[in-house]
């Protein structure tokens, strides 16, 4: 899949993963199987086929979710988002309730 023909303007390199991950959505809802394609410190490009991601979600990195990042969608190809990692949910408790 080609990337979006933005000029690279990240401030730190990705490493490619191809990571299993969750999409914690709250509310009793189950989690969203996504594949983390590619990850830094700052963000990350994440595949949820056949589903559109909201624009800002919780991703768990682990399948006991115990490694959770709190995401914003800033660019979108189909069903890939490249987001940014934003400042860590205010409770993990919360978002790891939806990961059961």
């Amino acid at each position: 899949m080609d990337r979006p023909p933005f000029p690279e303007r990240r401030l730190q390199p990705r490493a490619m993963l191809h990571l299993p991950g969750m999409v914690l959505r709250g509310d009793g809802l189950p989690p969203i199987t996504c594949t983390v394609v590619d990850m830094s410190q700052s963000g990350a490009s994440i595949n949820a086929p056949n589903i559109a991601l909201p624009d800002e979600f919780v991703v768990s990195l682990t399948t006991n979710a115990s490694v959770l990042r709190k995401c914003k969608v800033i660019w979108r190809e189909g069903f890939m988002v490249g987001v940014q990692f934003t400042p860590k949910p205010k409770s993990t408790a919360v978002a790891a309730k939806g990961a059961r």
